[in-house]
């Protein structure tokens, strides 16, 4: 079977925060599709997973909404252990199950 490769647009090889076992192709700002589906939040530590939805939130005008985009951002990089996530509510992770 032929593995295909696309490659997407991602400024995180210039921030310097990309997985660290994706690959660039082409491009110095494209990566592998392979790369891209691996979970660029895994690895990282809860305070910079924090700061970038902070940093997301301050670009788009969202600080009204930080919490519910902190918490977003804890569950997606450990969507299986949100269980876990202390700054998730109990109701939280009702509504998760």
């Amino acid at each position: 079977m032929t593995e295909v490769k696309e490659t997407f647009r991602d400024d995180r090889f210039e921030k310097g925060i990309a997985h660290p076992e994706a690959q660039r192709t082409g491009s110095d700002d494209m990566i592998s599709a392979s790369a891209k589906i691996q979970n660029v939040l895994h690895g990282q530590p809860k305070e910079q997973v924090i700061a970038e939805a902070d940093a997301f939130c301050d670009k788009f005008g969202l600080q009204a909404d930080r919490e519910i985009f902190r918490k977003g951002a804890l569950l997606a990089q450990k969507p299986h252990d949100f269980q876990f996530i202390d700054e998730l509510s109990q109701e939280d992770k009702d509504a998760i199950e």
